[in-house]
């Protein structure tokens, strides 16, 4: 685990100092499999210990499962954010003269969403069966 303090600016708002947490999460035989993020503004931050941030604790446990197969769309709220439980999801937008662009890959225990990002055209695909709360 490694803990950094850095100013961060959302866009259209004002900077803020925050603190950094990154944990690598580890498969059955040991390796590092994903990499579990926190962001916390200094003024609002308390200890977080990263094992509630793990599935089976996560306050998303309540929110149902749901499974999109590879090469489907998966449609984005505004108002919503997915996590990736399982599988690989593909984020694209698209330039000025309609050429997709790969903006990201979300996996295990990645956050999506287009609130999540100021991009006007973005999308989700899922690359393999996927599993999204």
């Amino acid at each position: 685990m490694q803990e950094w303090q850095v100013r961060l600016q959302p866009y259209q708002d004002a900077a803020f100092d925050a603190t950094v947490l990154v944990e690598a999460g580890r498969n059955q035989a040991g390796q590092p499999s994903v990499l579990r993020w926190l962001l916390r503004n200094v003024r609002n931050s308390r200890p977080v210990e990263f094992g509630a941030l793990e599935p089976n604790n996560s306050v998303t446990k309540d929110y149902p499962l749901q499974l999109f197969c590879k090469g489907e769309m998966i449609p984005l709220d505004p108002q919503a954010i997915w996590q990736v439980r399982s599988g690989l999801v593909k984020l694209t937008a698209f330039s000025d003269r309609g050429d997709e662009v790969i903006v990201g890959l979300a996996a295990n225990m990645s956050p999506f969403g287009p609130s999540l990002t100021a991009l006007p055209l973005y999308q989700a695909t899922a690359l393999a069966d996927t599993h999204l709360v």
